[in-house]
């Protein structure tokens, strides 16, 4: 299948969404850019410490790479970090640009898959009381942005992409 536009995937942290679009773009034979890989990459620090720094101004830094990706003309699997949808522009890009999969997993799952460690949003906290704030804040944002809904509660990663590629296959 050829894809002609960008497919950003959205979920909570911890979903899957970074594995499941390293998959979708080796069946799709499109590239896949992860936001908070390039943020890594491009600012020499961890997602982790940036947001310790100043969570508005990585928000920014995230802002601004995807908003120049997304209006690369050469279609690309995107994932994006939970967090994202909050702002209105990446809402709008996401909408206008691309076909976006909103990847769904139970909240127990996530937690039990979840590296705390890496995610500075969930760290010293009950995890999941913290993604359940998170579900509560970001679900609507979610909701608002996807063309495709995908539930991949208790799948593994390639029933996962199964499950993906035939939302996408719907939708075509």
């Amino acid at each position: 299948m050829k894809v002609m536009q960008h497919i950003v995937i959205v979920g909570l942290p911890g979903v899957g969404k970074t594995s499941i679009g390293k998959l979708l773009s080796s069946k799709l034979q499109n590239s896949c850019i992860d936001i908070d890989e390039q943020i890594e990459s491009r600012q020499k620090k961890s997602i982790s410490t940036l947001i310790k720094k100043s969570e508005p101004n990585f928000r920014q830094i995230e802002k601004n790479i995807f908003i120049d990706i997304i209006n690369e003309k050469k279609p690309r699997i995107i994932s994006v970090g939970g967090g994202l949808v909050m702002d209105a522009d990446n809402r709008k890009a996401i909408k206008d640009k691309s076909l976006c999969i909103y990847l769904i997993c139970s909240l127990e799952e996530i937690a039990k898959r979840l590296d705390t460690s890496e995610r500075p949003l969930l760290y010293n906290t009950n995890k999941n009381l913290s993604l359940k704030k998170l579900f509560d804040m970001r679900s609507r944002f979610y909701e608002e942005v996807a063309n495709i809904k995908v539930d991949i509660s208790n799948l593994d990663l390639n029933a996962s992409l199964k499950k993906v590629y035939k939302g996408i296959k719907c939708v075509k």
